[in-house]
């Protein structure tokens, strides 16, 4: 009896020491920091030391040229440095790589953005768009979400019209168009370019009412501006009826009678 409780205790202690020189090991391992490439770069990148960041990510990306996360890491990092030649050569190795050109700006405006550099995906861009004429369109209206973003009203013309020129008809550019106007203070061309919407989709309401509300604000003493009124917010209640478009028209019709 005693010798088999002996047993037993004898067993139950090596049992416990193995399993201690098993998760000891593994605990310790799980405390120390990641010390793989990846992770380096990460840290590097995460306390701004901006050319090693750029270079690992290097040649992470020699061995992973398809890793969207890394070219964003890497271009910015670049940037940070004022490279552009180095993401010049990100880029040409991320499209030589197939990788997605709307993934691969996504990467670098969201990376950009994180670290507090909006302009530096302005200027990256514009930096890809010279070395890469070929993406002119795609970049075009890349800048020209960014700048709407920004609600520069000098990059929402320029860059509007730029893309008009190739798609005239484009209720969305138009938009931007009329709004990068509105911001510079140009209203007779911002009114023209709503106008233009409207004569392309007479259901178009925010072109209608915006037309609507600005000649309603000269109404009471011109009548010609209160019949214009009238005519935008009538076709306005073709569309949708609200009680403020109702109570405008009432009054409108009251005027031009």
């Amino acid at each position: 009896m005693l010798t088999s409780r002996l047993t037993y205790r004898f067993r139950a202690a090596a049992l416990l020491l193995l399993l201690t020189a098993i998760l000891l090991p593994a605990r310790a391992a799980a405390a120390q920091p990641d010390n793989s490439m990846e992770a380096r770069a990460d840290r590097f990148f995460q306390y701004r030391e901006w050319v090693s960041a750029t270079a690992l990510y290097g040649v992470l990306l020699d061995k992973t040229p398809d890793d969207t996360r890394l070219y964003g890491r890497a271009i910015v990092a670049a940037g940070m440095t004022g490279d552009t030649l180095r993401q010049v050569q990100f880029t040409d190795m991320a499209l030589k790589a197939h990788v997605a050109v709307d993934s691969l700006f996504t990467s670098v405006e969201r990376t950009s953005f994180s670290v507090g550099q909006t302009s530096l995906y302005e200027d990256y861009l514009l930096t890809t768009r010279r070395h890469e004429p070929w993406l002119a369109r795609i970049i075009d209206s890349y800048l020209m979400r960014y700048y709407t973003y920004r609600r520069d009203p000098d990059g929402m013309i320029a860059y509007s019209r730029l893309m008009l020129e190739g798609n005239p008809e484009s209720l969305s550019l138009l938009y931007t168009l009329a709004q990068g106007l509105l911001l510079k203070g140009d209203t007779e061309s911002a009114l023209n370019t709503y106008r233009k919407i409207v004569e392309l989709n007479p259901e178009s309401l925010e072109a209608l009412l915006y037309l609507a509300n600005y000649y309603d604000q000269f109404s009471q003493a011109d009548t010609g501006a209160a019949q214009e009124a009238l005519t935008f917010f009538s076709a306005a209640a073709n569309i949708t009826t609200t009680p403020y478009i109702q109570s405008a028209i009432s009054r409108l019709k009251a005027r031009t009678r």
